[in-house]
């Protein structure tokens, strides 16, 4: 690359008169001024932007030629960009230690490092519910900081005896539980909490009824199911006393038994 930007076969003509530099396959002019003809000394990225400005009023096909280039100086900038990023948490490298990797740019002169950190106690829960940690220097170059402050948000030890479940209200189709909060608990925490749930409806029957014969006009047999039993959570009430199922009456109909249902046969 000429200058590191425009190829040897592009032939630059600059006139001493306006200084200006003409690109072949480019109908515009380029006009650069006094200092800017010659491009010795600008930055990669100052040259792929001038390079980039003058392809208004390429023919279409080298225009997208042009295109593909820029797109790729313009990826090739923003990582260098990305690069000037530093002190991203690189892992804790033991209970004791922290260590950051410092990430410096595309053209610094110094490579990529670490800083090894101390980790301090955590403080004590504040009133926002936070606590912090200081770390202290341990291995470094003059890029790290003596000192880093990290927080996290506290967690409370809430632990809890569950209660027993309530019986199940019809109304609702729930039931709940009290559970009691254990002594070795933060003080902080309620002393009961609440959970509920719904219900499940489980009513068992028996199946001890015969399947009727075949309807000519549903092709269909019915049986009759009587109630045997159901949940210690399920209402009575809930449940019916009796309960017709159908199915097919020929065979390979895809019909596979009681399938998804609230309710269970027994012998």
């Amino acid at each position: 690359m000429n200058g590191g930007l425009i190829p040897l076969e592009w032939k630059q003509t600059v006139e001493n008169k306006n200084k200006e530099t003409r690109v072949p396959g480019m109908e515009s002019t380029l006009y650069l001024g006094k200092k800017a003809s010659n491009l010795d000394g600008w930055s990669f990225s100052t040259r792929s932007i001038f390079f980039c400005s003058g392809l208004t009023k390429s023919s279409a096909g080298k225009m997208k030629v042009y295109l593909t280039v820029c797109f790729m100086l313009s990826t090739f900038i923003l990582i260098e960009a990305v690069g000037h990023f530093h002190d991203e948490l690189f892992r804790d490298s033991d209970d004791q230690e922290i260590v950051y990797r410092v990430t410096r740019g595309a053209h610094s002169k110094k490579k990529d490092g670490e800083c090894r950190y101390k980790k301090g106690p955590w403080s004590e829960c504040d009133s926002s519910n936070m606590q912090k940690k200081t770390l202290t220097l341990k291995k470094g170059d003059s890029s790290c900081e003596q000192t880093k402050v990290i927080s996290r948000k506290c967690k409370k030890a809430c632990k809890y005896d569950k209660g027993d479940w309530s019986e199940c209200d019809v109304s609702s189709n729930t039931r709940a539980r009290t559970d009691s909060l254990k002594p070795e608990s933060d003080s902080s925490c309620d002393p009961t909490r609440t959970i509920s749930k719904k219900c499940k409806k489980v009513c068992r029957y028996s199946k001890q009824a015969a399947w009727s014969d075949c309807d000519p006009a549903t092709g269909q047999k019915t049986k009759v199911l009587v109630l045997k039993k159901f949940r210690s959570e399920v209402a009575p009430q809930q449940c019916e006393a009796n309960k017709k199922i159908t199915k097919p009456c020929h065979k390979g109909s895809g019909h596979k038994g009681k399938g998804r249902q609230d309710y269970d046969e027994d012998e």
